[in-house]
């Protein structure tokens, strides 16, 4: 909140009060003092942006929408409140009146980074994803290293299926945040879709040394360790995280594959039989149980999974 002082004693005192309320969050108390102070000076726009702001604490988003539109309408210097206003608009999904508050105070504070972020944010969450890639770089051209500004855009190409760009902003923002897990994970992710898995396996792993227990890391890892012919990794991996995440379809069907792809065919068949019983209709797994018995010898067994797996193609 925001202090004031007021050239009535009585009102410093009321308001002191519920400042000290506010910082309690005790918000309704100080509600009742803001709205004392209001019945005296009913112009009073500061008065009027510390009731939206206690309103928000409560989620009374129309009051608090209501409280900040009357301190601009008093004071238009106070753009917090229009920013804050566009919040309270936000948490009542109301974005299309959000957006339109934040190109308005834009167009008057075009270096409003804050505002221009939670516009791109909600351009994207609306579909329009160059809007949002436009409104990020803008806040770039004018401050290189905004955090929040590289991370938006870092995700929106990501979203959108430009790798490298994806991969070019999540670097960048490993510069300034460099134990930033998540952005470890995603050029993870990344990396290998490109192939390049040294570098993906790299990332990865350091995303686990950040955080132990991220385990869609983990099971990214052991993907990547199927795919190298890391046989005996992608096993030790996958079996940590079925201890996690027990009759888990995807843990369960990459464990199998692990399994039979280093011959251990019997194993293999056993956790495939799982992956059946909790799809019944697993393409993959009827197609790598037929493989495993062929391996072993039984004959009937690989036709019968053979011929399952013909029919769910079809």
């Amino acid at each position: 909140m925001i202090n004031a002082m007021f050239k009535n004693a009585k009102l410093n005192k009321v308001h002191k009060q519920a400042a000290e309320f506010y910082d309690k969050k005790e918000y309704e108390k100080a509600i009742a003092n803001f709205l004392k102070i209001l019945e005296e000076v009913p112009e009073h726009a500061t008065t009027w942006m510390n009731l939206g702001l206690a309103y928000f604490q409560i989620k009374n988003y129309q009051q608090a929408i209501d409280s900040f539109s009357k301190a601009y309408l008093h004071d238009s210097t106070l753009v917090n409140a229009r920013l804050d206003q566009a919040s309270a608009l936000i948490a009542l999904k109301k974005y299309s009146e959000a957006i339109a508050i934040f190109e308005e105070v834009l167009k008057v504070k075009p270096d409003e980074h804050k505002a221009r972020i939670e516009l791109a944010k909600l351009y994207w969450n609306q579909g329009e994803h160059q809007k949002a890639l436009n409104n990020f770089h803008q806040v770039l051209l004018k401050d290189y290293l905004n955090i929040d500004a590289i991370r938006g855009a870092a995700e929106a190409y990501l979203r959108t299926n430009q790798i490298d760009k994806a991969i070019e902003y999540y670097e960048r923002l490993l510069t300034r945040v460099p134990e930033d897990v998540n952005a470890y994970y995603q050029l993870g992710y990344l990396y290998g879709n490109k192939q390049q898995y040294d570098l993906a396996r790299e990332r990865l792993e350091k995303a686990l040394k950040l955080n132990p227990g991220f385990l869609e890391s983990l099971f990214m890892l052991a993907k990547i360790d199927i795919t190298t012919g890391k046989y005996p990794e992608a096993i030790k991996n996958l079996e940590q995280l079925n201890k996690s995440y027990p009759n888990n379809y995807d843990v369960l069907l990459h464990l199998g594959l692990a399994l039979g792809n280093s011959n251990n065919f019997e194993r293999a068949i056993t956790v495939f039989d799982q992956v059946i019983k909790l799809q019944p209709n697993s393409i993959d797994a009827w197609k790598f149980l037929a493989i495993c018995h062929n391996k072993l010898g039984n004959k009937e067994k690989a036709i019968e999974c053979e011929t399952k797996y013909k029919a769910l193609v079809k």
